[in-house]
């Protein structure tokens, strides 16, 4: 099936060559090709380089690959609601319950049943906690939300169709939420996220680490003071 639009979470280098070129290029051979716009919310700065360079190809096939520009006040749904209100006060919790009858869930929770608070705890993990240890962007509800954002930025362009793909980086209860974006008319497509390495420093050390790390670096900030003075 031809896609009208594709929207990426967080482009790369890696992403463009591996999963989006390809899909531009499939669509030169459909039929009926209608994809025109391909939107990134954020991407590194390889990737936007990359992009730069390929100019002359996106004039070819006819095809926009564009950061997507937006701001979280102008983000409606159809009856006018904020969006950044709308996903954590509503749609959230119906994803969170979904996911909290999932096997996994209730396995885990039968093995640490001696922890009572322990169910309400995940509960809010769900939503809010980014567990993969390589980004800080895989939250449940941010998915929400740039499902919805994706929905709003083709309701601008005049497609009231939903033919859309969305690329995500890879986090937990991800077919909770594709299911949640295949109501809305949007294909989820799991990429592996990319990768961070502050946060990997961060999640390998302990809090105290960190710490340790920051007046480490203060420390010599402030003999760097000391020398540049007696210079």
């Amino acid at each position: 099936m031809s896609r009208s639009h594709v929207f990426l979470e967080h482009l790369t280098a890696r992403v463009f060559v591996l999963k989006i070129l390809p899909l531009m290029l499939q669509e030169q051979f459909q039929i009926k090709s209608c994809l025109k716009y391909v939107y990134y919310v954020d991407g590194t700065k390889t990737a936007t380089w990359l992009i730069w360079l390929i100019k002359p190809l996106k004039w070819i096939m006819g095809i926009e690959v564009e950061k997507m520009q937006f701001r979280l006040i102008d983000v409606r749904d159809e009856s006018g609601l904020l969006l950044r209100l709308r996903v954590p006060y509503q749609d959230i919790f119906v994803v969170q319950n979904e996911s909290t009858k999932s096997k996994e869930f209730n396995e885990f929770v039968k093995k640490n049943a001696f922890y009572d608070r322990l169910p309400s705890y995940l509960w809010k993990c769900i939503a809010t906690t980014p567990l993969n240890i390589s980004s800080d962007r895989a939250t449940m509800w941010r998915a929400l939300l740039l499902i919805q954002i994706c929905l709003w930025k083709m309701r601008q362009e005049g497609d009231d169709g939903r033919n859309a793909v969305l690329f995500l980086e890879r986090r937990p209860w991800h077919d909770h939420i594709r299911s949640y974006a295949s109501r809305y008319g949007i294909d989820l497509v799991a990429h592996s996220p990319a990768f961070v390495f502050r946060l990997l420093v961060k999640r390998i050390l302990s809090p105290k680490g960190v710490a340790y790390l920051r007046a480490f670096r203060a420390g010599l900030y402030d003999l760097f003071l000391v020398f540049k003075h007696k210079i």
